[in-house]
């Protein structure tokens, strides 16, 4: 964590230095200049104030740490062609996840056939080998 907020402080240093003014009031990348400054700024608040322990109320600031995801959201817009595959991959999941809450249901609906039918056949059999069997048949779980 020392690392990549090192990393980002040094970032977004840079980008003040070279952007002065329209760090803030313009430009394309205002929204996301506001957003590392927020991270940075609370993820150096956090490591200070980390050791304390009258000062619980700033471990809330280790939640912001998540918000360093979203900076990856940039990445997807100066390379489209990555943002064309990331989406793909989304919609691909989503219809495996369909496609596996299909085939549960399929072998839900499978297992409670087989035990409706085939367990009461299975109690009139003699079974040589104990009551295994009859114990399988019994039930879907």
């Amino acid at each position: 964590n020392y690392v990549l907020l090192v990393l980002y402080t040094v970032e977004v240093v840079m980008r003040f230095n070279l952007l002065r003014r329209t760090f803030f009031f313009s430009g394309v990348w205002v929204n996301w200049n506001i957003l590392d400054l927020f991270i940075v700024v609370t993820g150096v608040v956090s490591s200070a104030f980390e050791g304390d322990r009258n000062l619980k109320k700033f471990s809330m600031l280790r939640i912001f740490r998540v918000l360093r995801i979203v900076r990856m959201a940039k990445i997807l817009r100066r390379f489209p062609t990555l943002s064309m595959m990331i989406h793909g991959f989304a919609g691909a999941m989503q219809s495996m996840f369909i496609g596996l809450v299909l085939i549960l249901l399929l072998l839900i609906i499978w297992s409670i056939l087989a035990v409706e039918l085939v367990h009461p056949q299975n109690m009139d059999l003699e079974h040589e080998d104990g009551d295994w069997c009859q114990v399988a048949f019994s039930t879907v779980l």
